[in-house]
């Protein structure tokens, strides 16, 4: 076969696919490895390579491939082109290099995404990328989700407005390598965590005045929060946070750094926003995960002091999105009632157990097309059991 290769590209030989899943890893695999080709039709031998050859079923193995990249939502480019060898057809998928990390997703499991990349050996590996985990909270104060509710949206941030100037660093740095304005773009992000129980999130949220004494807990369905942020126009990028030592993050941007290759040679995008994911091992407890958005037109330059920083509200129906909620349980009758009407304008019919809200003149009732979620009254230090133990 005639025809050229760059150095970083891959092809993977094959006679025939038909397993759903050996077709996703092969192309999210060849995606995160720079771009490449599926050759159908080619089989390797101790004797070299066979031509077995596809004859009819080409087009049906284009059909397949495409309805796979459908159904396990894989976003490439893929282009088919034919050609015959000594007159036997033989499909070369053509799978383009990505901007960013390719993930596939399973239609059982739709909160896993799973991301694969080839090996030295020319083999798929499972890549840390991967998201495999299938439950996710956001923290707030009362008075936060209330005004969520009833504007129908989240608000995200740009880094810079971030407290600690260890997570900002990389967000306010100024990069002057080549294409650096677009591999570091204005974002907006928001932080979401994987631990259900963190006495610490709790109290963060629970130190204002008013309604921000109180915190609030959502479970939040990933799959559909996903969605509505692909929706949005932007691009959505999202990293679990990885957490290091200082002296890591603080020596990084100095080429004579053992890891300043990692993020640095070349400077992408996708290395600007793994840099974006790094926090001190100090706050390892949080377990969080960042959600990042995009503008895919240039929205001007990054904020760089703390006090100047810009925000993007993105429409999100809460009723989709909201899986169960936990309530400050020191919350008065009062503020569970208006608790309760801004839920009402949501869409969201709050089941709260062992409670019965106000009874009131108006708007008493849930829409009739309301979504019934439930809420639990919690608080962080209840304990199990009798306050005062008795020990024989």
């Amino acid at each position: 076969m005639d025809g050229s290769l760059r150095d970083d590209q891959y092809v993977e030989l094959k006679s025939r696919v038909s397993n759903k899943d050996t077709i996703a890893r092969s192309v999210v695999g060849i995606a995160n490895s720079g771009g490449g080709y599926l050759v159908l039709g080619v089989r390797e031998s101790p004797y070299g390579l066979n031509v077995t050859g596809l004859d009819r079923e080409a087009d049906q193995m284009k059909l397949l491939i495409e309805s796979v990249c459908r159904e396990f939502k894989i976003q490439v480019d893929l282009t088919f082109t034919e050609e015959r060898i000594d007159g036997k057809v033989v499909l070369m998928v053509g799978i383009a290099p990505q901007n960013s990390i390719t993930y596939y997703s399973r239609s059982t499991s739709p909160e896993r995404l799973y991301a694969f990349k080839r090996d030295e050996y020319g083999r798929n590996t499972l890549s840390e990328a991967s998201k495999t985990y299938q439950k996710i909270y956001k923290y707030m104060t009362l008075e936060c989700f209330m005004l969520s509710l009833y504007t129908g949206s989240w608000r995200f941030f740009e880094p810079n407005k971030w407290p600690d100037k260890y997570e900002r660093r990389f967000y306010c740095a100024d990069y002057q390598m080549p294409h650096a304005e677009a591999s570091a773009p204005k974002l907006f992000a928001t932080c979401l965590t994987r631990e259900k129980n963190s006495e610490a999130s709790w109290k963060v949220y629970a130190h204002g005045e008013g309604l921000n004494r109180h915190c609030v807990q959502l479970e939040i369905d990933i799959a559909e929060f996903r969605n509505q942020l692909d929706a949005s126009g932007l691009q959505l990028e999202e990293r679990k946070v990885v957490y290091c030592y200082d002296k890591y993050i603080e020596g990084l941007h100095q080429p004579a750094d053992k890891n300043y290759s990692t993020y640095f040679k070349p400077f992408t995008r996708d290395r600007f926003i793994a840099l974006l994911a790094l926090k001190r091992k100090a706050y390892e407890y949080e377990k969080e995960v960042r959600f990042f958005l995009i503008p895919r037109d240039r929205m001007g330059e990054r904020s760089h002091g703390k006090q100047r920083s810009d925000y993007k509200d993105i429409s999100i129906d809460f009723s989709k999105v909201i899986k169960s909620v936990r309530v400050d349980k020191h919350c008065s009758p009062m503020e569970l009632k208006s608790l309760q009407q801004a839920c009402f304008a949501a869409g969201i019919n709050p089941d709260i157990k062992k409670y019965k809200c106000i009874e009131s003149k108006h708007n008493n009732e849930p829409p009739k097309d309301a979504v019934s979620i439930p809420f639990e009254l919690f608080c962080i230090d209840d304990m199990k059991g009798s306050a005062r133990l008795k020990i024989k």
